[in-house]
């Protein structure tokens, strides 16, 4: 190898440490790094007499377009975190939501209706009929419950056991103050737990 072409430094990586050892080692194995943007620069140039020569500012350069790169990302994960935030403070979908819940219109958590029938089913078969996980979880297939959600994944036992325990849907805010609207009483949820 003798020449590799990067659209642009951030294609090589983003920390400056990185792109000067990478930029080391290309040098020790006379290998040319040509950078096509903002504007084309080598690591290596071809002087007067044809010979290849080591570009002095190719070091400043990149520790000048690497820096960008990494204060970029920095930006953009503050964005992200800001984002985030927003939408916990406003009680919107920030990520997966659990079994019964679902998003709406406006990133808002919202109550799946099928999915909360199922929960309340699981509730009242454990608490008022006396049937086990893996009685719930069985019968629950049998009905066509979970469709993707949670069929042919390992311990479907625990996963009847983490709804029953789930105190999300009792309608008070998390450790992380996000509220799901409420599907069952806690005192029932209390009651699955003890």
């Amino acid at each position: 190898v003798e020449c590799i072409y990067f659209f642009a430094v951030d294609r090589l990586a983003r920390r400056v440490s990185v792109v000067l050892s990478i930029k080391e080692w290309a040098d020790e194995h006379k290998i040319n790094l040509v950078f096509l943007n903002p504007f084309p620069f080598s690591t290596w140039f071809k002087n007067t007499e044809g010979e290849w020569k080591k570009n002095d500012i190719s070091d400043i350069y990149l520790m000048f377009l690497s820096t960008g790169a990494k204060m970029e990302m920095q930006i953009k994960g503050e964005r992200f975190a800001n984002a985030k935030r927003w939408l916990k403070d406003n009680n919107k979908v920030t990520g997966n939501l659990p079994y019964g819940y679902c998003s709406g219109e406006n990133k808002d958590i919202t109550i799946n209706k099928d999915e909360a029938k199922v929960i309340r089913w699981i509730f009242d078969s454990y608490l008022n009929q006396g049937l086990s996980c893996s009685k719930i979880y069985e019968s629950a297939i049998e009905l066509g419950y979970f469709e993707n959600k949670i069929v042919n994944r390992a311990n479907q036992a625990g996963k009847i056991q983490q709804i029953l325990k789930n105190k999300n849907y009792c309608g008070k805010a998390t450790p992380t103050g996000i509220v799901y609207p409420l599907i069952i009483d806690e005192d029932i949820v209390d009651n699955a737990i003890a």
